[in-house]
């Protein structure tokens, strides 16, 4: 019985090295229990990324400037994040944007009128190009009183340059 269990011994120490060979039942198994885990990992990305509109809503092209007693005349009130400049003289308050004609550079505003830092584009104090490379003039824009009586800018209107609102004649909501 000595030889035996010294046989099972030997037989157990080469077993023991060598790796245990995986059925075929199991090895299905394993594939099949990754599958689910993919499937679901894949349904779960699915199911968040639902949770996040796919299209985004852009700014309003329609923003609040505040009153006209906001506004000195012969002052300009920038309103940088919608790139405008709302003025105000005798013949009523206005808005200029300050985006370049050329390349969408924002221009800077000075006392002979608008430059654009980018590419050297000059403008009068109503936006007219004066020195290219600028293809048109800086767009104005309308504004209109709101029932709150709060005066907006409409981005999304343009109008052709020289219109002003005039505050004299509208009525206060």
């Amino acid at each position: 019985m000595a030889k035996h269990d010294a046989a099972n011994e030997r037989g157990n120490k080469s077993n023991a090295a060598a790796p245990e060979a995986l059925s075929r039942n199991d090895f299905m198994g394993a594939l099949g229990a990754c599958a689910c885990a993919g499937g679901l990992s894949l349904a779960l990305a699915g199911a968040l990324r639902s949770a996040v509109p796919a299209v985004f809503p852009d700014a309003s092209l329609q923003f609040k400037i505040g009153e006209v007693e906001d506004f000195a005349p012969g002052q300009a009130k920038r309103f940088e994040e919608e790139n405008v400049i709302v003025f105000q003289d005798d013949g009523g308050l206005f808005s200029i944007s300050t985006v370049c004609t050329h390349l969408g550079c924002v221009v800077n505003h000075n006392a002979e009128g608008f430059h654009c830092p980018c590419h050297g584009s000059k403008y009068d104090k109503n936006g007219n190009v004066v020195q290219g490379p600028a293809p048109k003039a800086l767009p104005w824009f309308h504004i209109a009183r709101l029932p709150s009586g709060q005066l907006s800018v409409d981005r999304s209107k343009e109008v052709p340059i020289g219109t002003k609102f005039d505050f004299t004649t509208e009525e206060k909501a």
